[in-house]
């Protein structure tokens, strides 16, 4: 089949919208809208508005549309400060352990016997080359003009360069005595489930980074759940379980009710919002602060 549709100019996009069944009672806000928020993507958020494709509900207006917009776009900045707290910490973490190790230390990274023997050691060190081949921090250009010797950075200085996904690679195929310990050393969880949550993270940080839909999307790459933990919902596929995630390696107090706080105030100010659409529990409020009583 050949894609023959024609692009459309914004009032024929809000006169396509209005053919459908939507109710467009400030015209003038949806053109502006459109202007600024590409129809595709906006039509991202119709699907809850439809019983059938390409015809909406009755009584379905814009604004209905764009507030649900509005709420998952104040949603990705609540997650993009969680996963600033967890990034940070970790890579400080993974740094700190890693090289104070005596069989590590400064350059470890750069020995694959340091990683699993099925690890593309090669292909990941030629990618973190290029990270600070084009990294625009200064200082890379000092260390590398200083101490011309070397032509690698010192582990303190690639994980401040790599990004996130580099590093969750990085970490997920460290052997296997330095995960055991980093993860029950910092996190109190199986490597396993440690290297998931990283990797589910890197997902949403992709998702949140490039301004796609959060709400009601089923995840690719899912968190494990700890074993015997009941505060998980069974369905680790959708967006609550991440916020599990952040629940687990977020420790300081102030921190967590912030997100906590910010997120509920979010939820209490659109209360038209599906919630099990994302996963969320009836209890969502207790289950994430069960057991933040203290600060850790």
């Amino acid at each position: 089949m050949k894609y023959d549709k024609p692009p459309l100019t914004f009032d024929e996009q809000i006169d396509r919208l209005i053919e459908r069944g939507l109710n467009v009672p400030n015209r003038a806000l949806a053109v502006k809208t459109l202007q600024t928020v590409s129809y595709y993507r906006f039509s991202a958020y119709f699907l809850p508005f439809q019983k059938e494709s390409d015809k909406f509900n009755d009584g379905v207006k814009f604004e209905d549309i764009l507030q649900l917009y509005e709420f998952d776009r104040k949603l990705r900045l609540i997650f993009m400060d969680a996963i600033e707290w967890v990034e940070v910490a970790f890579r400080a973490h993974l740094t700190y352990y890693l090289a104070h190790q005596k069989s590590f230390g400064p350059w470890g990274y750069i020995d694959a016997a340091n990683f699993e023997h099925h690890f593309d050691h090669r292909d990941w060190l030629d990618k973190m080359r290029e990270d600070v081949r084009i990294s625009k921090e200064i200082f890379v250009r000092h260390f590398l003009n200083k101490y011309s010797e070397h032509k690698d950075l010192p582990l303190w200085m690639v994980t401040e360069v790599i990004s996130f996904n580099r590093l969750s690679r990085f970490y997920r195929f460290l052997k296997k005595e330095y995960r055991n310990d980093l993860a029950i050393q910092f996190y109190q969880l199986p490597s396993q489930v440690l290297a998931s949550w990283l990797e589910s993270l890197t997902y949403i940080r992709n998702l949140c980074a490039h301004h796609s839909r959060l709400w009601n999307r089923d995840l690719p790459v899912a968190p494990k759940i700890p074993r015997g933990d009941k505060q998980w919902e069974s369905y680790s596929k959708k967006v609550f379980n991440i916020i599990m995630v952040f629940k687990n390696m977020i420790p300081q107090l102030d921190r967590w009710s912030k997100f906590v706080g910010d997120l509920s105030n979010l939820i209490d100010s659109n209360p038209q919002i599906n919630l099990k659409a994302m996963g969320f529990p009836e209890n969502w409020n207790e289950v994430l602060l069960d057991g933040r009583n203290s600060q850790k």
